[in-house]
C-alpha cells in the first residue's frame, strides 16, 4: 500500500515537473518570438489594408475619379459606428472632437432675428424654438450628433419641410441614390430617401421612396424622377441641407473623419492583446531551479513544484542553482505602442495625451500636455466654420437675414486674448489708426463679423483734437517717465517684468 502511495506521489511530481517545464518552454518561445511579432506588426502597419474587411468593402484603389461610392460610404459608416460603440479610443476621439468644437456653444445675433412683431411678419424665433427643430438641429445633443455624422458618415443630412417649417435629421443609411448634374458629376441635385413606414396597427412595414432636392438646387425641382424604369415622386415642400467633408475636386461624396485612422486603432488593439498575452506568459514562471542530479531535482520538485498559479518555479536537473528569469518582475512595454495610436490621434486632429487620458504620454513636454495646441486650434476653427455656414443656411431658410452674425467663443487662452487686446489698444494709442479699424479688430478677434458704428464723441488718442482731454491723451514728456494711462494697459503684462499676474504658470 505504501509503495502505491509513493508511486502516486512520484507520478504527481513528474506530472507537475513536466507541466512547469512546458510552461518554461512556452515562456521562452514567447519571448523569442517577440521580435518577430514586432516585425509582423510593422509590416501590417505599412500595408494598412484595413479597408478590406469581412463585409467585402473594396479598398481606396477601387475608387474612380468620382471618389467613394454611396455603397462604400454605407459600409464604412457601419464599420465606424460599430467601432465607436466597441473601441475605447474611437469613442474617445469623437467625444474630444465634439467637446473641442462645441465648447461654449454657437451664438447668433438674436437682435437681428425677427420675432413675432418684427421683420416680414415671420416669427423666426418661434421656428427656432420649435420642439422638433430643437431636438434635431438646434439643441446641444443635436449638434453632438451632427459631429458624429461627420465623424462616421462624412456628412449630415437635414430635411427641411416648408409645410410646417421643421428640420429633421436622417441617417446616411436612408440615402439610397442621388440625382446629379448631367454635366457635372460631382454636383448632386437631389437624394432619394428610402425608409420603412409602419401603418397604424400593423407590424409589417412598407418601404417608401422619396426624392428630395438639395437646398440651392430647388430651382431644378421636377415632379418625378425616372429610376430603373420606375417613376418616383419628388417632394415639392422639402429640401436637404448638409455638405460632405474631406472631399476632393470631382468627388460627389466625402470621407468620414475617423476612416483614415481606423486601421491604426485596430492595429493598436492587436498590439495591446499581444502584450497582455506576453505579460501573462512572463508571470507564469519567475525562475529556474537547477540540480546536479535527478534525485535532487525530484526532491526540489517535491518542495517547490507543488505550487499552482502564476509565479511558479521550473525544476530541471543540472548544476545546483536557482536562476531568476530576466523577465521576472517585469511587464510588457505597453508604452511603446503609443506611437501607433498617435497616428489615429493625428488623423482626427486631437492630442494623443487627451486621447489616452495619460499625461505621461506627453513625456517631458509641457506644451504637449495642454488640451489644445496650435494645430488642434486651427483644425477646430476650420470645422467650426463648417458649422457656422450650415447654421446660417438653415437660419436663412427659416427667415433670418442672410448676413446674420454667427460665431463661437474664441479658443485662445485668456492670457493670450489679453495680449491680443493690448496689441490692438496700443496700436490705437499711436493715433495712426481710425476708431473703426480698431473696433473691427476687437470684434473680429471675438469671431464676429458685424461691426457696429463707433460711438459718437469718440476721440482718437495722440491726436491734436484730444490734447485737451487728459483722460484720453496725457501729453506726457520724457521727464515724466512716459507712463501709460490705465486705459492703454501695460505691454509688460504677463511677461514677468511688469505689472499684473507674474506667476510661474503665466510666464511659460
Amino acid at each position: 500500500m505504501a509503495s502505491k502511495a509513493i508511486e502516486l506521489v512520484e507520478t504527481q511530481h513528474e506530472y507537475e515537473k513536466g507541466m512547469l517545464t512546458e510552461r518554461l518552454r512556452e515562456a521562452t518561445n514567447a519571448i523569442a518570438q517577440s521580435d518577430m511579432e514586432r516585425e509582423r506588426l510593422t509590416e501590417a502597419l505599412g500595408r494598412l489594408d484595413m479597408y478590406l474587411d469581412s463585409r467585402g468593402w473594396s479598398d481606396v484603389t477601387g475608387m474612380n475619379d468620382a471618389g467613394p461610392s454611396l455603397d462604400q460610404l454605407h459600409k464604412a459608416s457601419m464599420r465606424i459606428r460599430d467601432q465607436r460603440a466597441m473601441n475605447t479610443h474611437v469613442k474617445r476621439g469623437l467625444d474630444l472632437r465634439a467637446a473641442y468644437i462645441w465648447n461654449g456653444g454657437i451664438h447668433y445675433d438674436m437682435a437681428r432675428i425677427p420675432g413675432s412683431a418684427r421683420g416680414r411678419g415671420v416669427d423666426v424665433k418661434a421656428r427656432i424654438n420649435n420642439s422638433i427643430n430643437q431636438k434635431y438641429f438646434f439643441s446641444q445633443a443635436a449638434r453632438e450628433r451632427r459631429e458624429a455624422a461627420l465623424y462616421c458618415d462624412s456628412q449630415p443630412f437635414y430635411v427641411g419641410d416648408e409645410s410646417d417649417w421643421t428640420v429633421r435629421s436622417i441617417p446616411i443609411g436612408e440615402i439610397t441614390a442621388d440625382y446629379r448634374n448631367p454635366d457635372q458629376n460631382d454636383e448632386i441635385w437631389a437624394y432619394r430617401r428610402t425608409w420603412s413606414h409602419y401603418p397604424q396597427g400593423s407590424a409589417n412595414p412598407e418601404t417608401k421612396n422619396e426624392w428630395i432636392f438639395v437646398n440651392g438646387f430647388t430651382d431644378r425641382r421636377i415632379p418625378e424622377i425616372q429610376w430603373n424604369g420606375e417613376s418616383q415622386k419628388v417632394s415639392q415642400t422639402k429640401r436637404i441641407f448638409g455638405t460632405p467633408v474631406n472631399g476632393n475636386d470631382g468627388w460627389a461624396y466625402g470621407m468620414p473623419d475617423a476612416l483614415a485612422g481606423l486601421g491604426w486603432t485596430e492595429q493598436y488593439r492587436q498590439f495591446m492583446l499581444k502584450g497582455i498575452a506576453m505579460s501573462s506568459a512572463m508571470s507564469d514562471i519567475w525562475a529556474v531551479a537547477k540540480q546536479n542530479s535527478q534525485a535532487g531535482a525530484d526532491n526540489a520538485s517535491m518542495k517547490i513544484g507543488g505550487a499552482t498559479g502564476g509565479g511558479q518555479t521550473a525544476v530541471i536537473g543540472a548544476s545546483n542553482s536557482l536562476s531568476p528569469l530576466s523577465t521576472a518582475g517585469q511587464s510588457y512595454a505597453f508604452e511603446k505602442g503609443v506611437s501607433i495610436l498617435a497616428n489615429f490621434a493625428t488623423s482626427i486632429g486631437v492630442s494623443i495625451v487627451a486621447l489616452t487620458s495619460n499625461p505621461g504620454d506627453a513625456g517631458s513636454s509641457y506644451s504637449a500636455a495642454q488640451a489644445l495646441d496650435l494645430p488642434e486650434q486651427l483644425t477646430t476653427t476650420a470645422r467650426r466654420q463648417y458649422h457656422i455656414d450650415l447654421d446660417r443656411e438653415v437660419l436663412v431658410w427659416l427667415g433670418a437675414p442672410e448676413d446674420i452674425d454667427i460665431w463661437f467663443d474664441s479658443l485662445m487662452p485668456e492670457t493670450e486674448a489679453y495680449r491680443r487686446d493690448q496689441r490692438i489698444a496700443l496700436r490705437l494709442g499711436t493715433g495712426l489708426f481710425e476708431g473703426e479699424e480698431a473696433k473691427a479688430e476687437f470684434v473680429n478677434a471675438d469671431g464676429k463679423t458685424t461691426v457696429s458704428k463707433v460711438p459718437e464723441g469718440f476721440l482718437l488718442p495722440n491726436n491734436e483734437e484730444s490734447l485737451a482731454r487728459k483722460d484720453i491723451d496725457t501729453d506726457t514728456s520724457a521727464a515724466s517717465g512716459g507712463n501709460l494711462t490705465p486705459t492703454q494697459g501695460s505691454p509688460a503684462q504677463f511677461t514677468g517684468g511688469g505689472s499684473g499676474d507674474q506667476s510661474a504658470d503665466d510666464i511659460r
